[in-house]
């Protein structure tokens, strides 16, 4: 069982390896991104409608700031 060990940690320090090599885009495709601000010192229901709205549009929520503003991005082509 001892000599398996190795060979359990190459395959799997492989099989990691594969996975984050072939999850990365090519160098030069880096994603071009729109960034917006809203304000987010609202009641929850509204908050999540106002974040429902933004996401039927393609934005992402990124960040809520402590002072109450949203930071949310949209891909751009």
């Amino acid at each position: 069982m001892k000599t398996l060990r190795p060979i359990r940690l190459t395959l799997l320090a492989f099989i990691f390896s594969a996975v984050f090599f072939l999850g990365l885009p090519a160098q030069g495709a880096a994603p071009k991104w729109e960034y917006t601000a809203v304000n987010a010192r609202l009641k929850n229901n509204n908050l999540i409608t106002l974040l429902n709205s933004y996401s039927a549009k393609g934005w992402e929520l990124v960040q809520v700031t402590n002072d109450g503003v949203a930071i949310l991005k949209k891909r751009t082509k």
